[in-house]
Parts: C-alpha cells; sequence; structure tokens
C-alpha cells in the first residue's frame, strides 16, 4: 500500500472469512440498516424519474454513509 495514500485501509480477513460475516450479518441487515438507509434509497429513486416497467438494479459497492449524505445534499 503507498503510504502517502491515507484513504485506503488494508483488510486483514480473508474474502472466506468476508462471506462468512456477511453471510451472518445477511439475515437482519434489512432490520437493521433498512429504516435508516430507506431515506436515501427514496431520494435515489425520486431523482431517477423510474417509469412503469423499468428495472432498477441497485448495486451496493460499499459506500459510507458520509459519502451518501454529502452526494444528496
Amino acid at each position: 500500500m503507498d503510504s502517502k495514500n491515507t484513504n485506503i485501509l488494508r483488510v486483514y480477513r480473508t474474502k472466506a472469512q468476508a462471506k462468512r460475516n456477511y453471510d451472518k450479518i445477511s439475515h437482519f441487515y434489512d432490520c437493521f440498516a433498512g429504516g435508516f438507509e430507506s431515506n436515501y434509497r427514496n431520494m435515489a429513486l425520486e431523482q431517477l424519474n423510474i417509469k412503469g416497467g423499468e428495472t432498477v438494479l441497485e448495486i451496493v459497492v460499499g459506500i459510507n454513509l458520509r459519502q451518501t449524505v454529502n452526494y444528496f445534499h
């Protein structure tokens, strides 16, 4: 890792460990984060101006809350 770039943190777990962790939290993630994220999801859907028959694919990229808030405000 480039020592000048302090925005990127090293990941110390394997992909298999990450998958196990996400598999564990996936059962209750929507209950935990759904209400918290719904305002931002609704703002995004409004801005997309979706028409009947169109499909939206939401892809989670691990963006943090501060970046999300700054994007929508």
